[in-house]
């Protein structure tokens, strides 16, 4: 099932580092990722709470960007 969600663009599979397994995110539009390194919980960040600029000249097309910042939360 999960699969034609994916297919049809409702949700997106995404691997993180600290986890064993996929999970799928409800979130398809462009953003980016905070994990909390002490309690496992991973927060949603906007396109435009991180810069990005890349210098990679004319020998690649980049179709997308993924960022996962770790740390924790300040409470």
């Amino acid at each position: 099932m999960n699969f034609a969600l994916e297919e049809a663009g409702i949700i997106k599979k995404i691997k993180f580092p600290h986890l064993k397994h996929q999970v799928y995110d409800h979130n398809t539009q462009m953003h980016h990722h905070f994990l909390d390194e002490e309690s496992g919980k991973i927060i949603d960040l906007g396109v435009d709470d991180i810069k990005i600029s890349t210098a990679l000249g004319s020998d690649f097309q980049v179709s997308g960007i993924e960022v996962l910042i770790k740390g924790k939360l300040n409470k």
